[in-house]
């Protein structure tokens, strides 16, 4: 019998991961289980892997802290979670340059959209909470996780950035 490894992607939007349980809040042609990430159909201990690609920083500091609690409780031992989201950091960095270089008096916004509807007309797409490598490396050994090691974006964001806007983040349980 072959072991079949528990991964999650959750948050997928319109991005579907193979070999992983595409989840979102909403239906999307790419999600697999309609889910709040807070309240997800998994036991404690259960799960392998958790992935999510810009997430995160649509919650706020006291909500983060409990959200990456409960999806290290669903880890199994030796369980890795990994995340990525824009580097606070590097974007203040764009935002300087698009206003100095490019001399635009409105460079647009430091950090996530933050207009009613969200952007694209997504509800809740506004960002409420940024990080830098070392915050988010804090907040992932804070919750107990092991190893952290903190690298540049790999999914699709970072292809549409430079170098240093995006952070990816991973631990192990």
């Amino acid at each position: 019998m072959i072991d079949q490894k528990v991964k999650l992607h959750v948050g997928c939007g319109m991005s579907k991961l193979f070999d992983y349980t595409n989840i979102d809040l909403r239906e999307t042609p790419c999600t697999d289980v309609v889910a709040d990430c807070r309240n997800l159909p998994y036991l404690q201990d259960s799960v392998d892997e958790i992935i999510s690609f810009h997430l995160i920083e649509h919650f706020d500091e006291p909500h983060i802290i409990d959200l990456l609690k409960y999806w290290y409780s669903l880890l199994k031992k030796g369980g890795k979670l990994i995340a990525e989201t824009p580097n606070t950091i590097g974007m203040a960095r764009r935002f300087v340059k698009v206003y100095e270089e490019e001399k635009l008096t409105k460079p647009g916004y430091l950090y996530g959209c933050h207009n009613k509807e969200g952007r694209e007309g997504i509800p809740n797409d506004n960002h409420l909470w940024g990080y830098s490598p070392e915050s988010i490396k804090k907040y992932f050994e804070d919750i107990g996780l092991k190893n952290v090691i903190v690298t540049e974006g790999t999914d699709y964001h970072s292809r549409d950035y430079d170098e240093g806007y995006t952070i990816r983040c991973e631990g192990t349980k």
